[in-house]
């Protein structure tokens, strides 16, 4: 997605088919936090794992409020 904007809107027209979100924290025009919370409206119970380069205590304050337990700290290599 080219915005944060863009995914909300893919997430809506899409919410039955996606099962996971990979969201990064540092997005353009909304960042991952807000996305979340704006998917978190549209459907509570969704499944997140959220990336960053900073550290999980820099990068998630207000998202760790809301439940999220997976964090993804990068640079991270593929297996």
């Amino acid at each position: 997605m080219r915005d944060g904007n863009a995914a909300l809107g893919y997430y809506c027209d899409h919410l039955d088919s996606i099962h996971l979100l990979i969201l990064e924290v540092n997005m353009p025009k909304i960042s991952g936090a807000l996305l979340l919370r704006g998917i978190r409206e549209v459907e509570p119970d969704v499944r997140a794992i959220v990336a960053s380069g900073y550290s999980k205590e820099e990068s998630l304050g207000a998202l760790l409020e809301k439940d999220l337990t997976e964090f993804l700290q990068k640079s991270f290599q593929p297996l």
